[in-house]
């Protein structure tokens, strides 16, 4: 499915890396963020894809890594087949080597950290989100070696996960869900994101409907 929806939008998703790794701005690897208001409207999907589009350009250098930071409802799983039990969870929880629990996912060319158990992150008494800065030192261990670092995080609303994770990146990409999420709900989430000094790099209009062909759209 994943490596079908880039390829069906990848001039789209071409436009997504070019604008958010310029290759001429980049000395070390790059932290880019993925989010939305809300549950469903296409993070995973997007990040995935995304994904799969820079594994597969041929100006792509190093290597291309998703980082499953949701762990209110992972997904990535659905998508995807793991073999092994490595996690992000247990990496912040446990105090675990991140490199362990980093997996190769062949088909798409891609590393994966799966976000695993929210239990596993947090010890008795602690918050998810206080848990959540130890994400820092391991995005910085990946940067070290991996080129395109993409963090696929919970929605804004109602959650503070992703204003945590926003700190510790070097952008954010914004899926928005065509003629469902309202503007006013983008507008607080954006101020919400902005709050912490979050950069907004641009936003995805995502499952948008073409009432017409949609090579016709650039003649409008």
């Amino acid at each position: 499915m994943i490596k079908e929806l880039a390829q069906s939008y990848a001039d789209e998703f071409h436009r997504l890396q070019w604008e958010l790794f310029p290759e001429d701005k980049m000395q070390t690897g790059r932290i880019i963020q993925i989010t939305a208001s809300r549950f469903s409207e296409g993070v995973t999907t997007t990040t995935l894809a995304l994904a799969a589009t820079i594994a597969a350009s041929p100006q792509r250098e190093q290597g291309v890594i998703v980082v499953e930071a949701n762990l209110r409802d992972p997904s990535v799983h659905r998508y995807l087949s793991f073999e092994s039990g490595g996690s992000l969870a247990r990496v912040m929880g446990q105090g675990d080597d991140v490199w362990p629990h980093i997996q190769t996912v062949d088909a798409l060319g891609v590393a994966v950290l799966p976000a695993g158990s929210a239990a596993d992150a947090v010890s008795a008494g602690g918050e998810l989100e206080t848990t959540l800065n130890n994400i820092g030192k391991s995005l910085e261990k990946l940067r070290g070696r991996y080129r395109y670092i993409l963090v696929d995080t919970p929605p804004v609303i109602p959650f503070r996960d992703s204003n945590v994770v926003a700190t510790m990146t070097d952008g954010i990409l914004f899926v928005v869900e065509a003629e469902v999420t309202r503007s006013q709900v983008v507008d607080f989430s954006l101020k919400k994101l902005s709050a912490v000094h979050g950069k907004i790099l641009g936003l995805v209009l995502n499952k948008r409907q073409f009432h017409i062909p949609q090579w016709l759209y650039r003649y409008l």
